[in-house]
């Protein structure tokens, strides 16, 4: 499952529980994205790490041109200067990307995603539904909060990504494809341009 060769780094093999704390921190170097995304856990410094090179650096190139392409963008810098990033948008851009990521990452995303779903739901005195908690991380995520073409773009990225439940993809034409109690539906340009208006109006 591990297809880069790392040389000269100090990391354990992941086990579940550390996976599950590695993704509920805010946020990954890319250093430890690269180690972490192939299931080994970086145990020395940050500064101390480099990231790993793949035999025909495929994986690691296609990671490093999606960010210089700002299909995500970074939370800021660490202590060391060092970009950082959220550990979702890094899983989605590596599974968007097809390379052979440790699997077990797609899994945990999504159970963390449900639950926050579940208690933001639980927690909001306003009209809530499948679609909420997504629609407002889109928002989160965008690089004009306020402005909705930056939000539909996350909303996208997030569907094409297929890491966002009850997000399934995107359609060109139609919309995001998404699934509810009642079945499968979609969510047009237009439709997620209403909502967000509603939603600032209250």
């Amino acid at each position: 499952m591990i297809k880069n060769k790392i040389n000269q780094i100090k990391v354990d093999v992941l086990i579940q529980p550390n996976a599950i704390k590695w993704l509920n921190k805010p946020c990954w170097s890319l250093g430890e994205a690269h180690l972490l995304l192939y299931g080994l856990e970086p145990v020395s410094t940050r500064s101390t790490i480099f990231p790993p090179k793949a035999n025909n650096g495929d994986d690691v190139d296609l990671i490093n041109r999606s960010i210089m392409a700002k299909e995500i963008s970074p939370l800021g810098c660490d202590e060391n200067g060092e970009a950082v990033y959220r550990p979702s948008d890094l899983i989605g851009i590596a599974e968007k990307l097809k390379i052979g990521i440790w699997d077990i990452w797609s899994a945990l995303l999504r159970e963390k995603l449900i639950k926050e779903q579940c208690e933001s739901n639980k927690t909001k005195s306003t009209r809530t539904d499948a679609l909420t908690a997504v629609i407002d991380l889109a928002v989160s995520m965008a690089t004009e909060p306020d402005d909705t073409n930056s939000a539909w773009i996350e909303f996208k990225k997030m569907a094409e990504g297929n890491t966002y439940p009850p997000l399934l993809e995107f359609i060109e034409g139609e919309g995001v494809k998404y699934e509810t109690d009642d079945g499968i539906k979609i969510l047009s340009k237009k439709n997620f341009s209403d909502r967000l208006r509603r939603a600032k109006s209250r």
